[in-house]
């Protein structure tokens, strides 16, 4: 598979089994003068999950990254493997991705803007709270309610309410 090929199959699995988040992270130190200070940054997550150990190795060995694994709670249910790309590998991967992607897009858009915010030492109150306003958007649009055109798509319904909404 040329690099091209590799671009279009990661989107269609980022549009599918994929998420973009925004996290805000904090971080405690001591200070010279022995006070403890804490900072906050963001940081953005791009991360794939499947039960199917071989795609993540796949998106490892073609894209970088971290793979790890979630084992069963149960039975019946499958160990969960993880692929996750943050910050600047994230950006670089995005660049290329964005354009192709058809349900994140948008997500991958504003991801994307929070690099162009990119500042050092002090983090002014006005782009932190432009950051946590670009991680809120995010956060709105990964939730299961979304409004497409007329349709309203839902997450899926009880088994015990199936009978009375869809008859």
């Amino acid at each position: 598979m040329n690099e091209d090929q590799s671009l279009y199959y990661l989107a269609g699995i980022i549009d599918g089994e994929g998420s973009i988040s925004i996290d805000r992270k904090s971080c405690s130190y001591m200070a010279v003068n022995g006070t403890k200070r804490t900072y906050y940054y963001h940081r953005v997550d791009l991360c794939i999950s499947n039960t199917n150990p071989k795609l993540t190795s796949w998106l490892k060995e073609n894209f970088g990254g971290t793979v790890s694994s979630i084992k069963r709670k149960s039975r019946n249910h499958s160990t969960v493997y993880c692929w996750r790309i943050y910050c600047r590998q994230a950006e670089r991967l995005l660049i290329k991705a964005a354009p192709l992607l058809l349900l994140k897009r948008q997500q991958a858009e504003l991801a994307l803007s929070l690099f162009s915010k990119r500042t050092w030492g002090t983090v002014p109150e006005s782009v932190f709270n432009e950051r946590e306003r670009v991680r809120y958007e995010i956060s709105s649009l990964n939730r299961r309610f979304r409004i497409v055109s007329h349709i309203v798509l839902r997450p899926a319904v009880q088994w015990k309410n199936r009978d009375r909404l869809c008859g």
